[in-house]
């Protein structure tokens, strides 16, 4: 594409537009490519190619998609600058870039100045505020913003809204209330995704509820929400943290027994859960299996294997063992 552009600009009899120029922004945001996008700017600039509010926001979204808060920050000041006027869109991109860049002070900024602005908040502003809020741990935030939607009469939360809502529950290890938010969900006829369950099972994981995770993976299942490998890791983790060393067996064999093929999280899980049940010498068929790749899984182990080994060996006082796993790191 931008090959295509760099061809127009060498052409005279062929110049590049404003729709061009922000559809070739977009394409750069969605690649990861935000200084290109960036530099396309600049040349808009140059070649004096108008740049509008929908280029501005194209911009703020590719920074912020590669989570360039602060570009994103001066490109919105920039607009300012120019006298290009902000919309919805415009504080929408801005909030959510800087959720994106782990800034949700920031995020409540932008929040309040598009509402100085006369800018009426929408359901994306307020799931990106929710979202920023999760992101940062800051989960009484995130219920702030949660019940301001629920208070605006031109908006109600849907399925995303609840998902980042529980994922901030999630965080921070509040079962209860992400369980709360799941029945109001559920109660106002809004169906969940697997994103959803995944948040829940989390949540219950993270408090040490590994019997309600189990419940909710089941209801999952039951209202014909497909497990993938990341459903079952995250149940997986759940009786990781306690310890459920009988309950992650069994997943791992149904996981397999459905056609659900294991990945690195997974081996990581299973490494780590036998090392907490003093298991040394399960925990290294695991990481044998992560080594020599079976089956075509096509597994690389990472550093968390290898800590979660040595670990495992170094509970049970299996010195030579730790370090001849420490050894095959090289």
């Amino acid at each position: 594409a931008m090959q295509v552009f760099e061809d127009m600009v060498q052409r005279s009899s062929l110049r590049p537009n404003t729709i061009t120029c922000n559809m070739l922004i977009t394409a750069c945001g969605k690649a990861g490519q935000w200084g290109r996008a960036i530099d396309l700017f600049e040349e808009m600039k140059a070649l004096n190619v108008q740049c509008t509010t929908i280029t501005f926001n194209s911009l703020i979204t590719a920074c912020g998609q590669s989570k360039q808060w602060l570009e994103a920050t001066h490109v919105f000041q920039e607009m300012n600058a120019s006298g290009v006027e902000a919309d919805a869109v415009t504080y929408n991109a801005l909030i959510d870039a800087c959720g994106k860049g782990m800034q949700w002070g920031e995020a409540a900024l932008a929040f309040e100045e598009m509402k100085s602005a006369g800018l009426v908040p929408n359901l994306v502003t307020y799931t990106a505020l929710i979202a920023a809020c999760s992101r940062c741990n800051e989960w009484e935030q995130a219920v702030h913003y949660f019940a301001l939607c629920e208070d605006d009469p031109n908006v109600a939360p849907n399925t995303v809204t609840y998902t980042a809502m529980l994922h901030s529950c999630e965080r921070v290890g509040r079962a209860e209330e992400a369980l709360h938010y799941f029945d109001k969900m559920r109660a106002a006829n809004i169906r969940p995704n697997h994103f959803t369950y995944h948040a829940l099972i989390g949540a219950c994981g993270r408090a040490k509820d590994w019997k309600k995770a189990k419940e909710v993976f089941a209801d999952m299942r039951a209202l014909g929400v497909v497990a993938d490998a990341v459903s079952f890791n995250v149940l997986l983790s759940a009786f990781e943290r306690s310890s459920q060393l009988d309950e992650a067996l069994h997943l791992y064999d149904t996981m397999q027994a459905q056609g659900v093929r294991p990945d690195l999280v997974t081996y990581n899980t299973l490494i780590s859960t036998c090392g907490k049940c003093g298991q040394w010498e399960l925990a290294l068929e695991f990481f044998d299996i992560v080594l020599t790749n079976p089956e075509g899984h096509q597994l690389k182990p990472d550093v968390v294997t290898f800590n979660a080994a040595i670990t495992a060996c170094g509970r049970s006082q299996r010195w030579s063992e730790a370090m001849a796993v420490f050894g095959r790191m090289g």
